[in-house]
């Protein structure tokens, strides 16, 4: 939302169930509720904090990495709702066709107008347009393999979006995470971020954080892996998706290439 973390934590704090905040640069934030309290996923919470802080909220939900959502709300009240997948779960169930996934309508509230309000510099009208028709301008992140030829997954299709938008790397790297990506144990953060950049709201927790220590001992272990990853979790009281998440030279270190 166009508004400092600072200015919106007061009215979120008191809104928000349980959930996250960060600032997203100069006069915007990113806001990471718990969507499994009820009344408290980031369309339920939009139009409230949109008509307390004065300021348009726009909410959005990556589903399963297949489809993006996202609802803008001024003064209380939903004015735009995109979905690049519409009628996802019935496609071709009503005229009784075999269901075929990958026959995806055209999206629906491809306006790019709609999302100018979130803009923090000059806008790359051509990219936003594609990317809000689910057409990608990158061949890498055309679904080549399915018959839709749209994104393959809807996480790029937001990046783009706020990239349109001028947002900068960290905020395209943030936005389209979700409370449980912060709040797992040992989160993985993009360059940029450290944990007391975060503000937590409501019944939200700090989280297990990975630590200097935690992960020499990780990387100390991993040359040849005589234990196998579910034995080096165990022996430090950690996950496997903690090594894979934090150890991005994983291979190098397996095959002793990169110093532990």
């Amino acid at each position: 939302m166009p508004a400092p973390l600072a200015d919106a934590a007061p009215t979120v704090g008191e809104l928000c169930a349980a959930g996250y905040g960060v600032s997203a640069g100069p006069g915007f934030c990113l806001i990471y509720p718990d969507r499994s309290v009820e009344g408290n996923n980031s369309f339920a919470l939009a139009g409230p904090i949109s008509e307390r802080l004065g300021v348009p909220v726009l909410a959005t939900f990556v589903y399963d990495s297949d489809t993006l959502e996202m609802e803008v709300s001024r003064d209380g009240t939903l004015v735009h709702a995109y979905h690049s997948w519409p009628d996802v779960d019935t496609t071709g169930d009503s005229d009784g066709e075999e269901f075929d996934p990958w026959a995806k309508p055209e999206p629906v509230g491809a306006d790019p107008a709609a999302f100018l309000d979130f803009a923090v510099g000059p806008v790359d009208h051509s990219l936003l347009a594609s990317a809000l028709a689910n057409d990608p301008v990158d061949p890498a992140d055309r679904d080549v393999d399915g018959l839709s030829g749209g994104y393959v997954w809807a996480q790029a299709q937001h990046h783009d979006v706020l990239k349109a938008l001028g947002h900068p790397d960290h905020v395209l790297n943030l936005a389209h995470r979700d409370y449980f990506h912060l709040s797992r144990p040992w989160p993985v953060l993009p360059a940029g971020i450290e944990w007391s950049d975060l503000t937590l709201f409501g019944a939200a927790e700090t989280p297990p954080l990975m630590t200097p220590g935690l992960l020499a001992e990780i990387r100390a272990l991993l040359p040849g892996n005589p234990l196998g990853f579910e034995g080096i979790a165990r022996r430090l009281g950690i996950t496997t998706g903690a090594i894979f998440g934090h150890v991005p030279d994983l291979k190098d270190v397996i095959q002793g290439r990169t110093q532990p």
